[in-house]
């Protein structure tokens, strides 16, 4: 009796890892495509790492998907490419279809450009 007990619990467990599995790996397809919907819409964002503020959005995205390369600039990294597109002396700077965007939260691109968090 006690085998069966433990071979059933041992399945159980085995099913739960699977749905949690199954469950994160649908997560980060979902949001990736909030990603996605932020840089169709036109948002990108430039920072360095020496800005709280930037690190702060920077870990909020990631927070939410793994490929925020598609809106996030790091100018440390890429500072020819800031130097031509960055409109302002200042970061964070969020640009939408390259006009900068007076807000550095998340909640607000939401609002601006419609996109959603699953």
């Amino acid at each position: 009796m006690n085998k069966k007990i433990l071979y059933i619990l041992l399945i159980i467990i085995i099913v739960l890892i699977g749905l949690i599995i199954f469950s994160q790996s649908k997560n980060q397809t979902t949001n990736s495509s909030f990603l996605e919907c932020l840089k169709d819409s036109g948002v990108v964002i430039y920072g360095t790492g020496a800005c709280p503020t930037c690190t702060q959005l920077k870990n909020d995205l990631l927070a939410i998907g793994e490929d925020i390369d598609l809106v996030y600039v790091d100018c440390d990294e890429n500072s020819q490419r800031c130097a031509e597109e960055m409109k302002e002396n200042y970061v964070p700077e969020i640009q939408i279809k390259g006009n900068v965007f007076p807000n550095n939260s998340i909640e607000a691109l939401l609002q601006e450009t419609g996109c959603k968090i699953n």
